[in-house]
């Protein structure tokens, strides 16, 4: 820990920090102030800070982010600083005290905290100081020691600590003192070997970036040439020194090893890059990085000071610009790379990443988070979904199609989370077979994936399904009897998968506009327009306490008797990417024309478009042209019984997509949105039977034709 003479002598007494001030704010709160002015200018801080002294730089990191950066603003910025001004730290007392960094002449302050190191150390067992420079050593040992620990110890590790079979292409690293540091190579049909998978952001389409293409490929792989390093963006050159340091030889940048310029190549890739996040030795996360440029191994920004003073027994913290709760996924949250597409299915299914931070390193594995920072401790992994990578592999595996070996270590079945309730079940019903699935179990947990992915933000808006295309697949390998995946949607459990709908606040402009010519998907995939996906009937928590009656037979859901999916390229292993223009789905259905359901007082009737152009306002006005059109038709999903004990009411409720007839010759229909219907069995009290029945009877006795609809 280096500091110069002023940080090695600050004093921590106030009383050597000068005269008294009283002072009344403008909130009539009064405070003893004591001023202690650091020796020198601020121009003399900065030089000292980039000298190397910690304390200093603590300090003038302190100044830049929270007195002269305005970070108010969509982009932060950083107004100029006078060398010439001096710097001064404060203590208030009144009803509590507080210390403050500010600089002379300048109102804004940053609040600080004192503590002592003794006592931090007796509850947390931590030094509280993080390093600030990523590549210190201490960093490098520190990422060393959880990639051993994660490998050796975690029982739910180990199992994916086995070298995986390397991806179609991948960078080869060779050591500091080789000529051609970087190359291209294309290893034999399942070579295993260890390696790392970079999840970063690529940024904006405007900013350019190495990629590999048609014309440089035999470049990169030509032993004499290889790659040029120097010309990859610094997030590219970042990950080559942190898989060096960290003892791995291989490295794969989806921008490097997918041709970015070959839709087949790309087509076959894309919906692999589950499988190769989820077994990789270990994902490294560029999570605070904006764009390709930007870099990995930042300068941390400086929570904590290092031991102050002569007696070094005391240190100042400091507020984080993010204003984050404090946990480790608050930290995960606040950076740039939660909010894009692409990383999401790369994060879930990894067993290992490694995030890299303005605040420092993170750890995540499929046992335990855990980082360098010291205001939050280790925490127990909640994820689930990684889990799924390891049962899909041992699927492959049983077909002789994946030899990747298992280890000893792992004589049982690996079961992911979500499939434990299956698991139990099976036990208790032995005669149940292999491939009987709950089919609440399964589409929960894609219905929770995709409510998550869908608030994401994606640079290219038709990669709307190429984006959790690895996840599908996963999820296909691990459990079969999913049936056909289309469009974002699964064959088995169509009636389930189309109850989604737009989640806007009551500003409605917030709804995509059938205006937008970007086709990402057909209109009954959720994957259609942008915007946060939510399955209402799933996250009512009333549904929780429901309960089947006789008039919600199953019979009477939607049905799939039919589709037809015009692929990116055919039956090939694109498939999973998405559906062109053309594609459809005949469901065979409950149907009804709407104002039968809006001109009866004893239903009520709930509707969440999905288009700008469809928004109406709920509750529905008498005289609705969505409801009053004949080009309209309604076609019933799923029905069931809601028994609300706490309100002591019941009602039936019946959930269905709100379609508009196209201008074609053909009799197809477009989805513009979801209704939801309910018929109270009574207002008043909850009465059982008599009134469960008065409601099955006024659903039967609306005009409901069975009847096979196309949906486009």
């Amino acid at each position: 820990m280096t500091l110069c003479s002023v940080c090695k002598e600050l004093p921590c007494e106030k009383r050597r920090w000068g005269a008294m001030i009283d002072q009344r704010d403008r909130d009539g709160f009064e405070w003893t102030i004591m001023r202690y002015n650091l020796p020198g200018n601020f121009g003399g801080l900065e030089k000292r800070a980039r000298e190397g002294c910690e304390g200093c730089w603590f300090f003038y990191d302190t100044l830049r982010d929270h007195v002269y950066r305005r970070w108010h603003e969509p982009t932060p910025w950083t107004v100029p600083i006078d060398p010439e001004q001096k710097v001064h730290l404060e203590s208030r007392t009144g009803s509590v005290t507080h210390y403050e960094l500010g600089i002379e002449n300048e109102s804004r302050r940053c609040r600080l905290d004192l503590r002592k190191a003794t006592d931090l150390k007796s509850q947390h067992d931590f030094s509280p100081q993080v390093p600030t420079n990523p590549s210190d050593d201490a960093c490098w040992g520190t990422a060393l020691g959880w990639l051993k620990t994660c490998s050796t110890e975690h029982t739910s590790c180990i199992a994916s600590a086995v070298a995986p079979i390397l991806p179609k292409r991948i960078i080869a690293l060779a050591p500091d003192n080789e000529p051609i540091a970087a190359r291209l190579i294309l290893p034999a049909p399942n070579t295993t070997a260890r390696f790392v998978a970079l999840s970063h952001c690529w940024g904006s389409q405007d900013n350019p970036m190495t990629k590999l293409t048609l014309n440089n490929q035999t470049e990169w792989q030509q032993q004499h040439d290889g790659i040029d390093i120097q010309s990859l963006p610094r997030n590219f050159r970042d990950a080559i020194t942190i898989t060096r340091r960290l003892g791995i030889r291989y490295l794969w940048i989806d921008a490097l090893c997918i041709l970015q310029d070959s839709t087949a190549d790309w087509a076959a890739q894309v919906p692999k890059m589950a499988d190769i996040f989820g077994t990789a030795t270990l994902v490294l996360s560029a999570t605070s990085a904006k764009h390709c440029d930007e870099g990995i191994l930042q300068p941390r920004f400086s929570t904590c000071s290092p031991l102050l003073g002569p007696s070094k027994s005391w240190f100042l913290t400091r507020p984080k610009p993010s204003f984050t709760a404090g946990t480790l996924e608050s930290e995960i949250n606040a950076g740039h790379l939660i909010s894009r597409g692409w990383a999401f299915q790369e994060r879930m299914v990894a067993q290992r990443l490694l995030h890299y931070t303005t605040a420092g390193m993170i750890w995540e594995c499929s046992t335990h988070v855990c980082s360098e920072l010291p205001w939050v401790k280790s925490e127990q992994n909640k994820r689930s979904i990684s889990i799924l990578v390891a049962a899909s592999r041992r699927n492959r595996q049983d077909d002789g199609s994946d030899p990747t070996p298992t280890p000893k270590t792992t004589s049982s079945r690996v079961w992911p989370k979500f499939l434990l309730p299956y698991r139990l079940a099976r036990k208790k019903k032995k005669k149940m077979a292999d491939t009987e699935v709950d089919a609440g179990v399964f589409i929960k947990e894609w219905i929770n994936c995709i409510t998550l992915y869908s608030s994401r933000d994606l640079t290219f808006p038709s990669d709307k399904l190429a984006a959790v295309a690895g996840l599908a697949a996963t999820f296909q390998a691990s459990l079969p009897p999913a049936g056909e995946y289309l469009a974002g949607t699964w064959s088995r459990y169509m009636a389930t998968c189309l109850g989604w709908a737009k989640q806007v606040s009551y500003h409605q402009n917030k709804l995509p506009s059938l205006s937008d010519k970007v086709f990402r998907a057909p209109s009954w995939s959720w994957a259609a327009g942008d915007g946060r996906i939510f399955w209402p009937q799933e996250e009512d928590p009333s549904s929780r306490r429901s309960s089947r009656s006789s008039a919600c037979d199953s019979t009477l859901d939607a049905r799939l008797v039919d589709h037809h999916m015009i692929r990116l390229d055919g039956d090939g292993p694109g498939h999973l990417i998405g559906a062109n223009e053309g594609s459809y789905i005949i469901l065979e259905a409950n149907c009804l024309h709407p104002s039968d359901l809006s001109n009866n007082a004893a239903v009520q009737c709930s509707y969440e478009p999905d288009w700008s152009e469809y928004a109406t306002g709920n509750p529905l006005p008498e005289q609705n042209p969505l409801f009053d059109n004949g080009e309209f038709k309604f076609i019933q999903l799923r029905s069931r019984l809601v028994d609300n004990k706490n309100r002591k009411e019941s009602y039936f409720e019946f959930w269905g997509l709100h379609l508009h007839k196209t201008s074609g010759p053909d009799s197809d229909f477009r989805r513009t949105g979801l209704l939801t219907c309910k018929i109270l069995c009574q207002v008043a009290k909850f009465q059982g039977a008599k009134a469960i029945a008065a409601a099955a009877e006024e659903y039967k006795s609306l005009p409901w034709k069975r009847e096979r609809v196309k949906i486009i």
